[in-house]
């Protein structure tokens, strides 16, 4: 089946746009087989996804840590060239 296809080769190219397009027109299985293959592949499309999310958030994470850092440090500066 050609959805089946495409929807792997989203899960492998880890393409969120594509996963999301492909599930929006999930087309109705008529085979048992069909179905189980689609919900194992959309487990692992969650997995995916989920795993981009988390270091989604640790990358935000460590730029916030940057950012009050170097507020910190121009603050610093700010301070000696005023005293």
């Amino acid at each position: 089946m050609k959805w089946l296809e495409e929807f792997k080769i989203a899960i492998i190219e880890e393409n969120e746009k594509q996963i999301k397009e492909l599930i929006d027109k999930m087309p109705s299985f008529e085979k048992l087989e069909h179905m189980q293959e689609a919900f194992s592949l959309i487990s692992e499309a969650t997995k995916v996804i989920n795993s981009k999310k988390e270091k989604i958030q640790k990358d935000m994470n460590r730029l916030k840590k940057a950012k009050s850092f170097l507020n910190s440090q121009y603050s610093k500066s700010s301070y000696e060239i005023l005293s």
